[in-house]
């Protein structure tokens, strides 16, 4: 049994455990098939009808063949049985052999089963699929189908509401008219029609708001006004908000001396609370939200009761606000912000910490439980997720994309403002190519919204587009106000000055960055992330006691969770003093629990490939990848290769040859992913001599190149072709191309760096190579550049060009560094150390 979820998303799954994922890389065959299985009751299409969606470009015979083969290559891979033949003209795939949420959907409205079908539409069918190659038919029938469920979603959620109303259920009510509204934002009848039920049920300040959110996004996107039929619906909705807000005034004047028992509300018997529904959150192990209701009002003495508690209520969320600001009062100024759409106080406190965690104190642990803490309180709340995306990061890609997926499902239930945020986060994790587009047209289009400009700037950094990225950061720094504080407690000024320093920091330009973040700790004492980026940059400029004091001084004042181990590690490996760091973290590891120690072993493996034993970091990194730490592949990788073992290399990154990438992907099988490993396999595959693999590796570089939103697979395919032109000795032609890998001086596949600069010195161009070898020196070797080239290499390319500039004492800096760091080296190092060793004999300086 097949099942083909289309709705939000695009999966395949088979009950036997097949690995179905590489259809999802093939878009045409995957559209024919989602075509058929959409069909509702399993009705059959005619051939030509597919001929004419997918194959336009070809005359009939040739059409007819193509759907043919393609129907013949889907049997192949999903079961004969899949498909149904009608003569020759007509075919279905079968509903009892393959399962599709679509039909299932249609047949659950149908049959007026609406909570079902909402349980069913996660979202929009197959959002951002496109065929590469033609199919324009294809696309009309998805935009057209895609608009045909979303009303009839919207129609289902009405109706739940409308039922809702009935039976005097306030809180579902309006959350199902709220999700109505959700699934056609730009119908303004729809939003009258949810104003009115607002209206109904009491929750006038929900009206106003919706209203609100409505005219923004009118104005902002097509320059234009609700209707005069809208706008005197919401100004009677005004009017009666002012006559209740007055009655309540009247009603707390008259409330009861302090220690008088208050009069028992009744309660209508009928009133449950009820979850918003919330797909496949089972999955996520996060438990569903427990949504309070308030009873409805209907007699005088109920609604007299309800005045006084909302009354009571707003003293009570003043006065806690106004508490919250006093003890916050020393924190970073923020910008305003729309309001976060959350359901209750305690969701919105364990958010607000969350925030202040993050930015005021630099704690990423205390943020993430407490965003952790206001999704397991709101399985809805689509904002926790996206910060526990942003806080997870690379640290955790699994655990990053499960919330990503959650955000994106849940996104229906957030504004207008936090659903594109949201959408720019998912293009961005997923390095879809087409966020930076969309993230400029909105930035565009909003030119005073910091978030969708820090947005805008972080897509194109990621895309290569550095002096963008810095241009979109500096206008956000422009627009942010320190005389207010943002509603929600993010700070988008925090992010523009990191994005604009990681720039700086790419470009190698450490002194700029050093006197851009002294402007950021200027601004905002309290913004952690500078000193954080503050010890890195006079790391980077080996003022290593001043990059460790910054880091005890954010221990001492416990603020932040600064990592010192890895700190000492890092600047241990810059001084060359491997042999200690290696000892330092052995002794970490016998102290550290098996359940914490993969960041340990990580960096154990790229010290001990620093200290010059590879061949040990092999063996650990291969014993980890048996115990299932599979992120260890790619250490045994590169530790095999450098110990000599290239057979062990290639063998581990030949799967990535044929593996097929899927476009809007984050996993292994993302077009980032696959292009990083073969990326490094050309290395490997150059060694071994096997330059047929390595066109073959150039070629997928380039296709994955059209599908990747990341700046350095735009460039990686240039490497190969580095590769093979060396092996033609072709050195111009080497160059250029090694010129053309480069993503940026100071990231990227950085041994790019080193084999150019071992070219240029080749050809006694060795001052051309000293700043392509210091670029590469310039960058964060713990979790990066380590992976691709070890310090020690890099150091003594750099005494190799110096000594043929004949500058000695610069020469003298890095041969001694290749000779301390390689002092407990494996017996292959043993050579180059020595000849390191000689150079330094040979090149004593003079006794006075």
């Amino acid at each position: 049994m097949l099942r083909l979820q289309l709705l939000g998303g695009v999966q395949l799954s088979a009950t036997d455990g097949r690995d179905l994922r590489p259809l999802l890389g093939r878009p045409k065959r995957l559209a024919l098939l989602a075509y058929l299985a959409a069909r509702e009751g399993g009705s059959y299409a005619r051939r030509d009808t597919l001929t004419a969606l997918l194959w336009p470009e070809m005359d009939q015979t040739a059409a007819r063949k193509a759907v043919r083969q393609a129907l013949y290559v889907l049997r192949n891979d999903l079961g004969e049985d899949l498909f149904e033949t009608a003569g020759d003209d007509e075919v279905r795939v079968l509903p009892e052999v393959c399962w599709c949420d679509v039909p299932a959907f249609l047949d659950a409205v149908r049959n007026g089963r609406q909570e079902e079908a909402l349980e069913l539409y996660r979202g929009d069918l197959m959002p951002a699929f496109f065929v590469p190659d033609g199919g324009a038919g294809f696309e009309r029938w998805l935009e057209e189908e895609r608009g045909r469920l979303r009303t009839l979603a919207s129609n289902a959620a009405w109706d739940l509401a409308e039922g809702a109303e009935r039976n005097r259920k306030s809180g579902p009510a309006t959350t199902f008219g709220r999700q109505a509204l959700s699934l056609t934002h730009d119908d303004e009848i729809a939003l009258r029609r949810l104003i009115a039920l607002l209206d109904r049920m009491g929750d006038r300040a929900g009206a106003l708001r919706a209203y609100e959110t409505f005219a923004r996004r009118l104005k902002a996107e097509f320059g234009d006004e609700p209707s005069a039929e809208t706008q005197a619906l919401i100004a009677r909705v005004r009017e009666r908000s002012a006559t209740v807000s007055s009655s309540a005034g009247a009603a707390a004047q008259t409330a009861p001396a302090a220690g008088a028992p208050p009069e028992a509300p009744a309660v209508a018997p009928d009133v449950v609370p009820i979850a918003l529904p919330a797909p496949a959150t089972e999955t996520l192990g996060v438990p569903i939200a427990k949504t309070i209701v308030l009873p409805p009002v209907s007699s005088p003495a109920k609604k007299q009761w309800y005045l006084l508690a909302a009354a009571v209520g707003l003293l009570l969320l003043l006065g806690g606000g106004a508490l919250w600001r006093t003890h916050t009062r020393r924190r970073a100024q923020l910008s305003n912000s729309p309001a976060v759409s959350m359901r209750s106080a305690s969701v919105r406190d364990h958010y607000r910490r969350g925030l202040e965690a993050y930015y005021t104190h630099q704690d990423s642990k205390e943020a993430q439980q407490e965003m952790e803490a206001a999704l397991a309180e709101d399985s809805t709340f689509a904002m926790a997720a996206y910060w526990l995306v942003n806080l997870v990061g690379w640290e955790d890609q699994g655990t990053g994309r499960r919330y990503m997926q959650q955000a994106a499902r849940m996104a229906r239930y957030a504004t207008p403002e936090e659903r594109r945020l949201i959408d720019l986060q998912a293009g961005i994790t997923n390095n879809d190519p087409r966020v930076l587009p969309l993230a400029e047209l909105l930035a565009a289009q909003n030119p005073r919204d910091t978030d969708l400009l820090v947005k805008a700037a972080t897509a194109a950094y990621n895309y290569g587009r550095f002096d963008r990225s810095a241009q979109l950061a500096r206008q956000a720094l422009a627009l942010d106000t320190t005389a207010t504080k943002r509603v929600d407690g993010s700070c988008p000024a925090c992010e523009a000055y990191s994005i604009l320093t990681s720039v700086l920091i790419v470009q190698d330009s450490q002194a700029a960055a050093e006197q851009l973040l002294r402007q950021w700790r200027a601004a905002r004492p309290d913004a952690l992330g500078a000193d954080r980026f503050m010890a890195v940059v006079l790391e980077y400029q080996d003022r290593f006691d001043e990059a460790r004091a910054i880091a005890l001084q954010m221990t001492d004042r416990r603020r932040g969770d600064v990592d010192l181990v890895y700190q000492t590690i890092s600047s241990a490996l810059r001084r060359g003093e491997a042999p200690a760091a290696r000892r330092l973290l052995l002794d970490t590891l016998a102290r550290t629990p098996n359940s914490t120690r993969d960041q340990f072993d990580w960096m154990l493996s790229g010290v001990l490939r620093n200290g010059g034993r590879p061949a040990e970091a092999s063996r650990r990194a291969g014993q980890l990848l048996r115990g299932g730490r599979e992120s260890f592949e790619a250490q045994l990788a590169q530790a095999a290769w450098e110990a000599g073992d290239t057979a062990t290399a290639t063998r581990l990154v030949r799967p990535a040859l044929g593996r097929q990438a899927v476009p809007g992907s984050d996993g292994p099988d993302s077009p980032r992913t696959i292009a990083w490993w073969l990326t490094r396999g050309s290395t490997y595959l150059a060694t071994a001599g096997d330059t047929a693999s390595l066109r073959i590796v150039e070629q997928r570089l380039e296709q994955l190149a059209q599908i990747s939103g990341f700046g350095r697979d735009q460039r990686a395919y240039h490497y190969p072709k580095a590769l093979l032109a060396e092996a033609r000795q072709q050195w111009p032609e080497a160059e250029a191309e090694f010129r053309a890998a480069i993503f940026a001086p100071s990231d990227g596949y950085t041994r790019i760096n080193m084999q150019l600069a071992q070219l240029l010195i080749s050809q006694r161009r060795a001052a051309e190579a000293v700043p392509i070898l210091r670029n590469a020196l310039h960058t964060d070797i713990m979790r990066g550049s380590t992976l691709y080239v070890t310090q020690a290499e890099l150091h003594e390319a750099m005494g190799q060009a110096f000594a043929a500039l004949n500058e000695v004492d610069s020469a003298r800096v890095h041969y001694s560094f290749v000779v301390r760091t390689w002092s407990e080296a494996e017996p292959r190092y043993h050579e180059r150390r020595a000849a390191a060793q000689a150079w330094l004999d040979s090149h004593r300086r003079p006794v006075p």
